[in-house]
């Protein structure tokens, strides 16, 4: 589990993913253990755009470890949940991802901006 120095970047990509979030705690985003790069989560929302109000978790795993960002936290019915903001942002370091998922199938979308940075 490393990261690379921030002072020797050679290159930030900036991108963004949609991920449909499922009541099965799936991967938004995987950090490869042997991928040299540090990525770090600029932005992530989860909108709910059905008629009831769902639960959702977004949750770091890091070797062993697992933190949750948001655990079993209410999205009500047609709004959206501001789960990371680039004042909170968070890194990922090699090896680490981020999972997601909802109380409902078909309801809930994470809309998730970072930058992957080598």
């Amino acid at each position: 589990m490393a990261a690379p120095n921030l002072l020797n970047t050679t290159q930030v990509l900036g991108k963004t993913t949609i991920f449909d979030a499922t009541t099965v705690l799936s991967n938004v985003i995987v950090n490869a253990a042997t991928s040299g790069n540090l990525v770090k989560i600029d932005s992530l929302t989860i909108a709910n755009f059905g008629a009831s109000a769902i639960f959702a978790n977004v949750i770091m795993q890091r070797g062993a470890q697992r933190g949750y960002v948001i655990g079993t936290t209410t999205v009500p019915a047609f709004s959206t949940l501001t789960v990371i903001a680039r004042d909170t942002a968070l890194f990922l370091e090699e090896g680490d991802y981020l999972q997601a998922n909802a109380s409902a199938n078909s309801t809930a979308q994470v809309v998730m901006s970072y930058e992957v940075i080598s």
